[in-house]
């Protein structure tokens, strides 16, 4: 009767009745799990604190003191920013992955730091070895490198430098305080990873000349005949534009590149600067070079508006240069520096694939001196000729380039290299008051062309600097 009654009411009991003891039992299991977890990932997140203190409170030793106060100064900061992130995991402030990840950060920059310092001497000596002509008169540094140096040698004079760390991020960064504001520049912060990357160290120089040859060589002259005038060149054939253009834009297909064309290849020296202040330095650089050149030829300073047309007509040496996302110093060039890359790229080409002009029927020359046809002048040809002769000077033992380039110039200039360049002096270096009247000339045939050429016989003379005959020995 009972049942009937619990099916009236739409009860029907279950063949298998619940065990709710032994559920309960489970599900208590299962919180303790929980539980235990939470434990285990609390004791992670309290020993990645322990771990960290004593990581940054270990610091190595170093002979330098400055050095030494600079790290130690540093550890303090990084030992008081790890237990206030301590603080706001336990407050729930930042949950536990912005915690590892802030911790992270730090250790792995800390890390960086440290291989920085240890190998800073050895780092500088590296490059000062690339800044260096090989045996065949090739340097491996491009003038960006040069740069870039010159800032990672910065971190060896720690006055009003100080290491600063995202509390956000746990990024530990390098940076120069403003003498005038005591605030840090932000144009000079800069990663622990950042300072240790390759990138930031090194930036190989382009050899435009070996990078049209290996491809210049392998094009097919092509001949032009209108009338009785033959014309022979490589540059001739219709199928060399798409290839020229294909080689100027893989020559320049990164800013890097592009910079080294122009700084390394040509008669430009670029300046490269971080920020406004740097940029005013080099300005007043280039304006203080250009009256002492004035100087020299007995003119006075230039005015303040002679200063700015002139800054404004030789803008295009002025390289901005900016870290990227990774940290990475690059530089970023304006159009008129990609246009100036490719002029070169395009005249180096030029000079490479050569042309030849010759009639059938050579018209003789009426009066006076001259030439007909495919004939140099001697003009031409000494200017060649002198090319060739600076190019094996050039190409011989470094010690003897001085006293031969000497000889070259008829006595008229001494030789001295000095600042990673050569200098031109019509006296002894060595005298009192003695100024080159040529300076910066880089380690090249092609770069003498000031001095021994004219601006006319200018591409006949790089025509023989390009000959393939000249000995190589070696540098002492």
């Amino acid at each position: 009767m009972a049942i009937r009654n619990q099916q009236y009411f739409g009860y029907v009991p279950p063949d298998n009745p619940i065990d709710w003891a032994k559920l309960t039992g489970g599900l208590v299991d299962t919180i303790t799990g929980i539980s235990d977890e939470r434990q285990k990932q609390r004791e992670e997140l309290e020993k990645i604190n322990i771990d960290n203190q004593r990581i940054v409170s270990t610091v190595d030793s170093y002979s330098d003191q400055t050095l030494n106060g600079f790290v130690q100064s540093a550890a303090v900061d990084a030992r008081s920013m790890t237990s206030e992130w301590y603080r706001q995991l336990k407050n729930r402030e930042i949950t536990p992955a912005e915690y590892k990840n802030r911790n992270n950060n730090l250790m792995t920059n800390w890390s960086a730091v440290g291989t920085t310092a240890k190998t800073f001497n050895a780092t500088i000596q590296e490059a000062l070895k690339r800044q260096q002509p090989d045996e065949n008169g090739n340097v491996a540094a491009s003038g960006e490198e040069l740069y870039k140096i010159g800032k990672l040698a910065e971190f060896g004079d720690l006055k009003n430098k100080k290491i600063f760390i995202d509390p956000q991020t746990g990024n530990l960064m390098t940076g120069v305080l403003d003498p005038a504001t005591g605030k840090v520049d932000p144009n000079t912060l800069v990663t622990g990873v950042a300072m240790n990357n390759v990138e930031n160290i090194q930036s190989n120089k382009v050899n435009l000349n070996q990078l049209v040859q290996n491809k210049v060589k392998n094009w097919e002259p092509y001949s032009l005949e209108e009338g009785l005038t033959t014309t022979v060149g490589k540059g001739l054939n219709p199928k060399i534009a798409m290839a020229r253009a294909s080689l100027v834009s893989a020559i320049i297909n990164n800013p890097s590149s592009a910079a080294s064309v122009i700084d390394d290849n040509s008669e430009y020296d670029l300046r490269y600067y971080s920020g406004a202040n740097e940029k005013k330095a080099q300005i007043n650089q280039m304006i203080a070079a250009q009256n002492d050149a004035r100087k020299q030829m007995d003119l006075g300073p230039m005015t303040d508006k002679e200063s700015q047309e002139y800054v404004d007509a030789n803008s295009v040496v002025l390289v901005d240069m900016q870290r990227d996302g990774n940290g990475i110093l690059r530089p970023v060039l304006t159009k008129d520096q990609m246009d100036l890359a490719e002029k070169i790229v395009n005249g180096e080409i030029d000079i490479q694939m050569g042309m030849k002009v010759s009639q059938d029927e050579p018209a003789k020359a009426s009066g006076g001196s001259g030439s007909t046809g495919d004939k140099l002048t001697d003009a031409q040809i000494n200017a060649q000729t002198k090319g060739t002769e600076i190019k094996q000077i050039m190409s011989g033992k470094f010690s003897e380039i001085p006293e031969k380039l000497r000889d070259a110039s008829g006595g008229q200039y001494y030789f001295k290299w000095e600042n990673n360049a050569w200098s031109a002096y019509d006296q002894e270096p060595n005298n009192k008051g003695a100024k080159p009247k040529y300076s910066g000339l880089k380690n090249t045939a092609e770069s003498m062309y000031k001095i021994f050429s004219t601006k006319e016989q200018e591409q006949y003379y790089k025509q023989g600097t390009k000959s393939k005959t000249q000995p190589k020995t070696k540098f002492n």
